[in-house]
């Protein structure tokens, strides 16, 4: 079945990279639609660059380094980490 966004919402990727069924996920999980999540980072770092505002979004909001990147190159100007072990995972990804 296609989503909005055009991508099959039952098909997904493991942690392994491997194609996987929605149902042969362990639960619980976290599921996340790329092209929205994409796309809500864009949207807010065009407001915020319409606006001249810096950001450096907080890595415990979602402890997900690879989403870190992705607002990185979205054009934040850093990721702020509260913890030490924070620190430590950021900077090994």
């Amino acid at each position: 079945m296609d989503n909005e966004h055009g991508r099959d919402s039952v098909l997904g990727l493991s942690a392994r990279g491997e194609l996987m069924h929605v149902n042969d996920l362990d639960t619980p999980a976290l599921t996340v639609d790329l092209d929205i999540l994409e796309d809500n980072i864009s949207r807010m770092q065009a407001f915020l660059d319409e606006r001249k505002i810096r950001c450096r979004p907080h890595i415990k909001t979602h402890k997900i380094p690879a989403i870190a990147h992705m607002q990185l190159k979205a054009g934040a100007q850093g990721v702020t980490c509260q913890t030490l072990a924070e620190a430590e995972v950021m900077a090994a990804s």
